[in-house]
């Protein structure tokens, strides 16, 4: 399963970016009880407690699979029938600049800001594995 970031809520981190997991199964989880607490406006706070199940954490089952660059959302995945290129959209990098402070230059420059920079344009790429195998496995 492909995830991809495009809010900006972590990028004081990193940069949006695209995620791989594998999926879970049924039952590799356990239980788990949630406490909720609710103050209303009244200042009545009440609370309750809901039994529910969890799955299992993500440890190896989830990691990134690539960074954007700067100021973009990563967007439109789609791959072609044969899993082995995979398409996936670089959406308005550079958001936060202008045309006397330009934030970023990709694609002309995969590494920042470069000493003459251009204006920065929204992308479409390609992803293939360099042994011709199926991308993500």
């Amino acid at each position: 399963m492909w995830l991809q970031t495009d809010d900006g809520a972590y990028t004081d981190v990193t940069n949006c970016m695209m995620l791989a997991a594998i999926p879970g199964r049924v039952g590799d989880g356990g239980a788990k009880t949630v406490n909720n607490r609710l103050t209303t406006a009244a200042n009545v706070t009440t609370t309750s407690t809901t039994n529910t199940f969890v799955g299992k954490a993500p440890g190896a089952t989830l990691k990134r699979f690539l960074v954007g660059p700067k100021e973009c959302e990563i967007t439109g995945i789609t791959s072609t029938p044969d899993g082995r290129a995979l398409f996936v959209n670089i959406q308005h990098p550079g958001e936060n600049g202008g045309p006397t402070n330009i934030t970023s230059s990709w694609p002309a420059s995969q590494t920042g800001t470069p000493a003459t920079p251009s204006r920065p344009r929204s992308s479409t790429i390609v992803i293939t594995r360099e042994d011709g195998g199926l991308v993500g496995i």
